[in-house]
């Protein structure tokens, strides 16, 4: 800003020094009248995390009328990012669109994002191991960094860790956990992971995996609102949104659409750069 205010001096060699003063004075107190202004706005912003039951039927019935709801119903929403996961290889043509961030080619991941905003090409990542029918699969984590208006450039994650309830299901989660956190270990900025994370916090396997992502840096947006719904219709928080850097959960609820998906939508509201952000809203 300063710059600019040299700039436009500059190209006015010929105005009086008084006036070149008062034209400095009144350019300083509109900047500062403009950085009190964005101090007061409280910086939110809303994202949301969905499994959407993407399997062919008879797996999940329905598929092909499914998934153009769940679509339209991100469109006509005011989340500003979305992690997708289910999006397999059979339904990507379902929910295509110039707001979806899909990967172009590699393993099936079934992972997407969605947001309106500008944002860089994907990257997937896929985990080394899979177990059952998952082992068919390319389960990882989709990374981008998206610009969120008036807050800047943030990394965002979509991810979907192994299903299942065995000994054998929950080791492998555990290894994908740590593979997920040391893919984002050297990522500098606000990090916001968003997945499917099949995780049984009274299994102690999984309930390790939870510690050692918390000590890694990241606040498990329900937990922190006391907000800790069951994500799924049969039971289980499996879903769950992640934050890393100065980001703060301000609200998080659920979106139950029993008709669209096995998994309810779990959307949290942020605040960036301070815990007063969410006081402020």
């Amino acid at each position: 800003m300063f710059r600019l205010v040299h700039r436009l001096l500059d190209s006015q060699p010929g105005l009086p020094r008084r006036s070149r003063l008062g034209l400095l004075s009144l350019l300083i107190a509109t900047c500062a009248a403009l950085a009190a202004d964005m101090e007061s706005t409280p910086r939110i912003f809303e994202v949301a995390t969905w499994n959407i039951w993407g399997l062919p039927p008879p797996l999940a019935p329905g598929r092909s009328w499914r998934l153009p709801k769940i679509h339209q119903a991100l469109r006509d929403s005011t989340y500003d990012v979305v992690g997708l996961q289910e999006v397999w290889k059979g339904s990507k043509h379902l929910m295509a669109g110039p707001r979806m961030l899909l990967p172009r080619n590699g393993a099936d991941s079934g992972l997407a994002i969605y947001t309106p905003y500008d944002a860089t090409a994907p990257v997937v990542r896929y985990f080394a191991d899979g177990s059952g029918a998952d082992s068919f699969k390319g389960k990882g984590a989709l990374i981008t960094e998206v610009v969120v208006p008036e807050m800047g450039e943030m990394t965002f994650v979509a991810s979907h860790l192994q299903a299942g309830r065995g000994k054998k299901a929950s080791r492998v989660r555990s290894q994908q956990v740590d593979e997920l956190l040391g893919w984002l270990e050297a990522v500098d900025g606000p990090v916001v992971l968003l997945g499917d994370f099949n995780l049984e916090l009274r299994n102690p396997v999984d309930h390790a995996a939870a510690e050692r992502m918390r000590e890694a840096g990241f606040t498990d947006t329900a937990a922190a609102t006391h907000h800790q719904e069951d994500t799924h219709r049969d039971g289980g928080r499996l879903d769950r949104i992640l934050v890393r850097g100065e980001l703060y959960p301000c609200t998080v609820h659920i979106v139950k659409r029993p008709a669209l998906s096995d998994h309810h939508a779990l959307v949290a509201k942020l605040g960036w750069g301070s815990p007063e952000q969410c006081s402020a809203e």
